[in-house]
């Protein structure tokens, strides 16, 4: 289930699933960037100008508006981190997709 964004939404929005191993999400976009943390499991990430394999307690940042694919491997604990484009800027996130390493403090926050 993906959220809905309308003008009262906040400039970020942290959503929890869980998604037994071999979920697919087909191809897709979002409004908003879409920064995708999976504390259990692994994700592939599939789109047009490349392809990922994140690890568990990493972390894949999807800019807004990008189609992508998504497959879970191993039982997922996802946090999904919605930002609409001025919070992405504040956070200094690019305008393609790239994986992060997620450190202890943003884990928390994201928990």
């Amino acid at each position: 289930m993906m959220p809905t964004f309308d003008s009262d939404s906040p400039d970020a929005l942290v959503t929890l699933r869980e998604y037994p191993s071999g979920t697919v999400f087909a191809r897709h976009t979002h409004p908003r960037g879409q920064f995708a943390y999976a504390s259990t499991g692994a994700l592939k990430m599939f789109t047009d100008l490349g392809n990922w394999v994140v690890p568990p307690q990493r972390a894949i940042w999807v800019p807004g508006g990008v189609p992508h694919e998504m497959q879970m491997r191993g039982d997922v604990v996802m946090l999904n981190t919605y930002l609409d484009a001025g919070a992405a800027a504040r956070a200094g996130l690019q305008a393609r997709c790239q994986v992060f390493e997620v450190s202890p403090l943003l884990r928390h926050l994201l928990q």
